[in-house]
């Protein structure tokens, strides 16, 4: 059954989104009606023309070429389950759904990047907060009452900001020198960077594991996550370039709210081709 969808205005000035033509661009968000409350969908080329593109003079070897794009893009991955191809928008945390209902089964990177120090990967609350949405015939903006799982507010996510350490932003600068120095290295920290470094500092010390137990503690162990987060970076080809596909990862595209988020739920690791 087809779902109502938000669509976030930064959505529009996604570097991803902007590198797509502008029918793939439609096609994406045509694709989000149809998906399950997961974010999945069949990986039909020609069952996806039907849903979007039902009247339209657009073939289903023209929908497989857009959906490339989509995938080149990391804006979807493809997977296959049991022998079944699927596809799976890699940003679907946005949406906000409640009450979800979960009709195909979960890519293989639903799964824990940095073992037991990373957010859990189960739908749709993988980051430790919990979700909701605008429930079907309800289109009505309710984004003032819901809390976010990665905010670039200045607010701390349970916390007080005096309560926590400050952010160490040369020693996270630093870690993130260690493990990608391949990749183009920060000149000037302040401003918007500054600030979204910072909200991803609070986010891990007042996060927590489904546990219950928070990912960092203090100072020390949250410069322990972002090693980790820097190393499991340097691993993807995806993000250092080594694939050539993509090569505008660096430090601040790393601590925006969205692609932070994206990393940690594993959506640019490394894939055998199918």
């Amino acid at each position: 059954m087809a779902r109502i969808r938000s669509i976030k205005p930064e959505f529009w000035t996604s570097e991803q989104v902007m590198e797509c033509s502008p029918t793939a661009r439609l096609l994406f968000i045509g694709l989000w009606n149809f998906c399950d409350d997961g974010g999945c969908h069949p990986a039909s080329a020609k069952t996806l023309k039907a849903e979007v593109f039902p009247g339209d003079d657009i073939s289903s070897n023209d929908v497989q070429a857009l959906i490339k794009e989509l995938v080149e893009q990391g804006l979807l991955n493809e997977y296959e389950i049991a022998g079944k191809p699927y596809w799976c928008v890699t940003g679907w945390h946005h949406q906000k759904i409640d009450k979800p209902t979960f009709k195909y089964p979960r890519p293989p990177e639903f799964r824990q990047p940095f073992a037991e120090e990373s957010p859990n990967h189960s739908p749709p609350t993988r980051l430790g907060v919990a979700e909701s949405s605008p429930p079907e015939g309800k289109g009505e903006d309710i984004e003032r009452k819901r809390s976010k799982p990665v905010s670039d507010e200045t607010g701390s996510h349970q916390a007080k900001p005096d309560d926590l350490p400050s952010c160490p932003h040369q020693e996270i600068i630093k870690l993130y020198a260690k493990h990608l120095p391949e990749l183009p290295q920060p000149k000037a920290w302040d401003g918007q960077r500054e600030n979204n470094l910072k909200a991803r500092w609070r986010w891990v010390l007042t996060a927590k594991k489904p546990s219950g137990d928070h990912y960092a503690t203090d100072a020390a162990t949250a410069l322990g996550f972002f090693d980790r987060f820097f190393g499991y970076v340097a691993k993807s080809d995806f993000l250092t370039g080594r694939n050539v596909k993509w090569q505008s990862c660096n430090l601040a595209w790393l601590v925006k709210a969205e692609n932070f988020a994206k990393v940690i739920e594993g959506h640019y690791e490394n894939r055998e081709a199918t």
